[in-house]
C-alpha cells in the first residue's frame, strides 16, 4: 500500500513536471510562430500534446493547471520566506577588517540566542520583532545595538587582546617568500 503511495506520487511529480515543461516549450514555439508570422503569412508551427489520447486521465486541464501553480506558489513561499523573516548584518572593525566567528548574543521577546559570525563576519538575525544585539567577546569591546540601530554594517572597536591577535595573525598567514 505504501509503495503505490510512493509511486503515485513520483507520477504527479513527473506528470507536473512534464505538463511544466511542455507549457514552456509550446509557449516557446507561440513566440517563434507569432515573429515569424510578422514576415510569412500563414505560417504555422505544431505543438506538442499527448501522443495517445486514449490513456487520459480524469480531470480537466484547468485542474491540472491551478495545482501546478499552487505547487510552484508554495516553492517560491519556501525560498522566500527566510530572505524576508531574516536580514544579513556584517560586523566590521574600525580598520575596515571583517570580524571572524565574533561571539553574539541576540535578545529577542525575552529569549537570548548565541551566535557567531561566519568567516567573513556576517550573521543572519530576525528582522522582525523586539530585537537587541550584544557582541560578547574578549577580541572585542562590548557593545548593545537596539533594533532601530542596526544597520547592515556594524562598526566594533577591539579591544588590547584583539589588536595584538590580529597583528599576530596577518604576521602568520603570510605567504612564504622562497
Amino acid at each position: 500500500m505504501i509503495l503505490d503511495v510512493v509511486i503515485a506520487l513520483f507520477g504527479s511529480i513527473i506528470l507536473g513536471f512534464s505538463l511544466m515543461v511542455c507549457t514552456l516549450i509550446n509557449g516557446i514555439l507561440y513566440l517563434i510562430e507569432s515573429l515569424i508570422s510578422l514576415v510569412i503569412e500563414g505560417f504555422t508551427l505544431g505543438r506538442l500534446g499527448k501522443k495517445n489520447e486514449s490513456c487520459k486521465l480524469p480531470g480537466s486541464a484547468r485542474g491540472g493547471a491551478l495545482g501546478l501553480l499552487a505547487l510552484l506558489l508554495m516553492g517560491a513561499l519556501v525560498l522566500l520566506i527566510p530572505s524576508v523573516l531574516e536580514k544579513q548584518v556584517t560586523l566590521v572593525a574600525q580598520d575596515g577588517h571583517c570580524l571572524p566567528f565574533a561571539g553574539l548574543i541576540i535578545q529577542t521577546n525575552g529569549q537570548n540566542q548565541h551566535l557567531r559570525t561566519n568567516h567573513s563576519g556576517q550573521v543572519m538575525i530576525p528582522r522582525f520583532g523586539e530585537l537587541s544585539l550584544t557582541i560578547k567577546d574578549p577580541r572585542y569591546v562590548e557593545k548593545t545595538w537596539k533594533q532601530s540601530d542596526i544597520d547592515y554594517e556594524l562598526i566594533v572597536e577591539r579591544t588590547v587582546l584583539g589588536s595584538s591577535l590580529d597583528i599576530t595573525s596577518e604576521k602568520l598567514l603570510q605567504p612564504i617568500k622562497r
